[in-house]
């Protein structure tokens, strides 16, 4: 006798491309070509949902998020992003002078 065997295919986690801005901006997270049911992003600080497949970032620094997609069957799956924060830049027009 034979019985039948489905094999499900493993869950991908592409976190995307680095991502770079300026204080006060924000990027979104994840990709496209992600799949799964269930997705975990680390650290959450600065994400608007740490289990949505693209969370928006506001990272106060720059900081390397980990995604971690599971399929419901044990399978799973993890990529990485670092997300930069430019530091802020400073003004300075020299010392007052008259004329």
């Amino acid at each position: 006798t034979s019985l039948p065997l489905t094999v499900w295919p493993r869950p991908a986690a592409n976190a995307g491309p680095p991502a770079d801005f300026c204080p006060g901006g924000s990027v979104r997270l994840g990709a496209a070509a992600v799949s799964g049911e269930t997705y975990t992003w680390t650290p959450a600080t600065g994400l608007s949902d740490a289990r949505a497949a693209n969370p928006l970032a506001t990272p106060a620094a720059t900081t390397n998020y980990t995604l971690t997609v599971a399929n419901g069957f044990g399978c799973t799956a993890t990529g990485s992003v670092r997300v930069g924060v430019f530091p802020a830049p400073v003004a300075n027009a020299g010392p007052d002078r008259e004329v």
